[in-house]
């Protein structure tokens, strides 16, 4: 009688012991979560009717580390200047003279200072100055135009 006492309280112990790794009650259940990077404040907007050459910026948190963003517009390298801020970072670039009549995303590629990758970004019209205008007065004034 008093195996099948011992064999139950092995049985449950060992089921318990299991239940509480999995369930996050002890250590072997501690799961490291990564927090993605946090990316925002992206000017021009999304959609904006831009020219070429148009200076674009965003900004990041101080978790992001500022030397892993890797910046593309439609999968052309793009270099961009970091500033450090009160609460993060902004960065500031151009898009390429290349990109034309055409719809380019700006890619943002970052890591946090914990090692967690992720990646942002928007979507850019880019037309020749003359279409931006025309496309500005179509768009009500909403469209964004250089001075």
């Amino acid at each position: 009688m008093n195996k099948n006492k011992l064999l139950a309280v092995l049985v449950f112990t060992a089921f318990s012991s299991n239940a509480s790794a999995f369930y996050g009650g002890g250590q072997a259940g501690a799961i490291k979560s990564c927090e993605l990077p946090k990316l925002s404040t992206f000017t021009p907007a999304h959609l904006a009717v831009v020219e070429p050459k148009t200076a674009f910026s965003f900004t990041a948190s101080k978790k992001i580390d500022p030397r892993s963003i890797e910046v593309s517009a439609k999968r052309l390298a793009v270099d961009v200047t970091v500033t450090e801020t009160e609460n993060g970072y902004m960065f500031s670039g151009k898009l390429p003279e290349s990109l034309s009549n055409t719809y380019a995303r700006i890619d943002i590629k970052a890591t946090t200072t914990s090692g967690c990758m992720g990646n942002e970004g928007w979507l850019l019209n880019i037309r020749e100055q003359d279409q931006v205008s025309s496309t500005n007065v179509e768009m009500g004034g909403h469209a964004l135009t250089k001075d």
